[in-house]
């Protein structure tokens, strides 16, 4: 039966059932993790995760190139580490898999359901670390050891950046406000040298009041110049939406469940 279990989830037999498999959708990683190369090598350099989008000068035909680095970045690398999961299978399971092995489409039902509890684990997984990196700056995610023992893996990337504004937002406040906030942020943004398109989150407290303001002036239409739009777990101020982030995620070792906007 080993070895029977081995022709169900060979190479071969998995790749051919992901491809039947819809596409996993998580919000962070998909809004602010979206490329996703391939590394050649087991090793990262911090240098090729760290990098800032900028403007050199131009050089004479024979003069030295710039450097897209800088001089004193220290060489440092990271050894990433994988997620591994396995799933039990049962003896009942077992029993009822050698009355299915003449029924192709029985059998193909039974490993993809296996493959999906693997694969939404390890998505949520990586959903979670994604989470953690976006608000802290840092990978901080606990290592299964030998024993039962964990103990904390992490990368830290430097502070994370911060817009402290003027005036805090209130129901009161226009939507005009709101537009020149996120046009602050979105300026800081780029200035500090992250290029790519600028996506906004907001948690439950900003989002309260993002929403008293659009409904305010949906009753005050014709008297705001900036277009105010609601839609499917967004609303959008003049050309800068803020999507809707309630997401959580269980913590690996206690189990509680944590917030990803905080």
């Amino acid at each position: 039966m080993l070895a029977t279990l081995r022709n169900i989830f060979s190479p071969a037999a998995i790749v051919q059932t992901l491809k039947t498999m819809e596409p996993m959708a998580t919000t962070i990683m998909d809004l602010f993790f979206k490329l996703r190369p391939t590394h050649p090598l087991p090793l990262i350099g911090l240098a090729d995760l760290v990098r800032v989008t900028r403007t050199v000068p131009m050089v004479r035909r024979d003069g030295t190139p710039v450097s897209l680095e800088g001089e004193s970045f220290e060489a440092q690398f990271v050894a990433p580490l994988p997620i591994k999961v396995k799933v039990n299978v049962s003896a009942s399971e077992l029993n009822d898999l050698r009355a299915l092995l003449q029924q192709p489409q029985a059998v193909e039902a039974w490993r993809k359901n296996k493959l999906e509890q693997v694969r939404s684990t390890a998505r949520n997984t990586t959903e979670g670390l994604c989470t953690v990196v976006l608000n802290q700056g840092k990978v901080s995610w606990p290592v299964q050891l030998e024993g039962g023992r964990t103990e904390n893996y992490e990368i830290d990337y430097g502070p994370v950046l911060t817009h402290t504004p003027g005036t805090l937002l209130t129901a009161a406040s226009k939507p005009s406000a709101v537009y020149a906030l996120l046009r602050a942020m979105d300026q800081k943004i780029k200035q500090s040298g992250i290029g790519g398109k600028v996506e906004f989150l907001a948690g439950p407290d900003v989002l309260t009041v993002l929403l008293d303001i659009a409904d305010a002036s949906h009753s005050t239409v014709g008297q705001h110049p900036i277009r105010v739009e609601l839609g499917e777990r967004k609303i959008s101020f003049g050309n800068y939406t803020v999507h809707f982030m309630d997401e959580q995620y269980p913590s690996p070792v206690s189990g509680e469940w944590r917030a990803g906007w905080t």
